[in-house]
């Protein structure tokens, strides 16, 4: 089941995408899932991320 994976970076920017995250072994965080997302983040440059139930017809 997808969730929501908010990342939050130490720039202020902010990636918003629909996936499972995956903790790596060379420190890094991975989210993938929809057909082609496939996004790494160094834990360096990642301030914080959230995940949430993905709610595919939610109110925003």
């Amino acid at each position: 089941m997808h969730q929501t994976i908010t990342v939050v970076l130490r720039d202020g920017r902010k990636i918003i995408a629909h996936g499972d995250v995956i903790h790596d072994e060379a420190n890094s965080l991975i989210v993938s899932g929809d057909p082609g997302t496939y996004m790494n983040f160094n834990w360096d440059f990642v301030a914080y991320y959230v995940v949430s139930p993905y709610e595919e017809n939610a109110d925003v």
